[in-house]
Parts: C-alpha cells; sequence; structure tokens
C-alpha cells in the first residue's frame, strides 16, 4: 500500500472483544502499536461472532472505521485457492475483501451495511452448519485415531497430521485428489497447509490433553488454517502456547510471529 509492505497481522476473536470492551487510552494505545507497521486481518467468523454481541459489533465499526482493515478467507476459500495454486509457482492472497480500504472517506455507515447483508444473506447459516460438521469431524478422529496413554513422538505427531489433512482433502475435495491417486501418484501435502494447520491444532488441542472438543472450540480451529499464509497474529494465551509448541516442534509455520495482548 502506497508503496510501503505491511505484514498482515490477525486479531483472534477474544482480542478483538477484549480491546472493544476497555474503552479508553489503553486500546487506542495498543491499536496504535498493532497499526504500525502492520494491517490488522480479521475473520469473518469473528465478524459474525460480534454480530452476536450487538453493542461490540458496533463499536468494532467505531474502533477500526478510520483505519484500513481486511477480512481473510474461510477455510473453504483458502483450500481453494490452494488447490489451484498446486505444483505452481503462482502465490495466492488470503485476503477477500478491504474491510476499510479508504480510510479518509468517513462512510463507515455504508461499510457496516454490507458487512451486516454478507453476514446475514450468506454467512450465518452455513457458519452454524460449518460448526456442527466439524465437531463431528473431530470427534470421529477420536473414533479412528484413540488417544494413547503415551508421550507421543515426534513421527507419531507427523504421521497422525498427513493422514488427517489428506482425509479432510479427500472428503472436500474428492473430484480432484481421485485422478491423482488413479494415477499412482502421491499427493503433496506440504502444499495444503491450511488442512495442516489445522490437524497440528486438533492434535495438540485434544490429544496432547484428551480434551473432549465443544462448538466453543471449533472458532479458533477454523481460524487457523489462515495461519500459514499471514505474518503475525494476535491470539489469547493458551493458543499461543500451542502455536509455538508446533512451531518449535515440527518446524511447521516458522516464519509466523505469535503474540498476546499482554505483549502490548
Amino acid at each position: 500500500m502506497n508503496e510501503n509492505n505491511y505484514k498482515l497481522t490477525l486479531l483472534d476473536t477474544c482480542v478483538v472483544s477484549e480491546l472493544l470492551k476497555r474503552r479508553g487510552s489503553k486500546p487506542a494505545h495498543i491499536i496504535e502499536m498493532i497499526y504500525d507497521g502492520s494491517i490488522p486481518c480479521f475473520s469473518t467468523y469473528t465478524l459474525k461472532e460480534l454480530k452476536n454481541a450487538q453493542d461490540l459489533y458496533d463499536d468494532f465499526f467505531n474502533t477500526f472505521g478510520a483505519l484500513p482493515s481486511f477480512a481473510i478467507m474461510d477455510h473453504h476459500q483458502i483450500l481453494e485457492e490452494e488447490i489451484k495454486a498446486y505444483n505452481s509457482s503462482n502465490e495466492f492472497n488470503i485476503i477477500i475483501t478491504a474491510i476499510f480500504d479508504n480510510p479518509f472517506s468517513n462512510n463507515n455507515l455504508n461499510v457496516k451495511a454490507m458487512t451486516d447483508s454478507f453476514l446475514t444473506k450468506n454467512y450465518m447459516k452455513k457458519f452454524e452448519e460449518d460448526k456442527n460438521q466439524i465437531l463431528d469431524g473431530i470427534l470421529s478422529l477420536k473414533q479412528n485415531y484413540p488417544p494413547k496413554n503415551k508421550k507421543y513422538t515426534i513421527k507419531e505427531i507427523d504421521e497422525f497430521v498427513n493422514i488427517v489433512a489428506f482425509e479432510q482433502l479427500c472428503l472436500q475435495c474428492r473430484d480432484w485428489v481421485k485422478p491423482i491417486v488413479d494415477s499412482g501418484t502421491e499427493v503433496n501435502m506440504d502444499q495444503f497447509n491450511s488442512l495442516k494447520m489445522m490437524a497440528y491444532v486438533v492434535f495438540y488441542k485434544f490429544y496432547i490433553d484428551n480434551r473432549t472438543p465443544r462448538l466453543s472450540d471449533i472458532p479458533d480451529f477454523i481460524i487457523s488454517s489462515s495461519y500459514p499464509y499471514l505474518d503475525q497474529i494476535i491470539i489469547e494465551k493458551n493458543q499461543a502456547e500451542m502455536i509455538r509448541q508446533i512451531q518449535k516442534r515440527h518446524n511447521f509455520c516458522n516464519h509466523l510471529n505469535i503474540f498476546t495482548l499482554k505483549d502490548f
């Protein structure tokens, strides 16, 4: 933008909510620091979650309305782009739209109306369907790959991630996968980082601690699909520690800078 390079920085739902609840000088100071050399990005899941609390949803537009911000693709759209870029040198951009692409227009009401329409017409129902399907999928994983009462090796975790990511690719993109498999060619799962990221998160969140997945876990899980294509993320403490473990132990997504609100 304006011949300058900016880092794409995702603000997680809990971070946005916390900033909006802390009205006053501290949030303004934190937001100013976030905008230093970066452009905030928001998942459409975050916008949907904020819409459930109308006061926070209105505050979101009041707070970020004078600043450039981006909405990013959901996990389905990212996977579509990964398939398009498969075995090519083409890069793709995970930005779906500029929420506030002209910070000097002060025309936030139109932007809010457009976002309202998008969420209401195209997204709300699909989001709820996705949450339930993904929860069912994670629970079925625990049936097919039951947790073991032992310490997992890095090799075992990587094998789990590759198998689960490939299964998801087959489930979601069967017509694309089948000709490759039928030809005897192995699918290069290293080109599907969104699926691998989600599989790592599933393992570390629900296998290491042997937790039972809940619907409230699903948005964070889905949003993690974008992590490999961002420069920075600001997320809650437990999620940050988990992603740092994945980076350290598996040499995966190491370019990503991870922060919590406490870092600001």
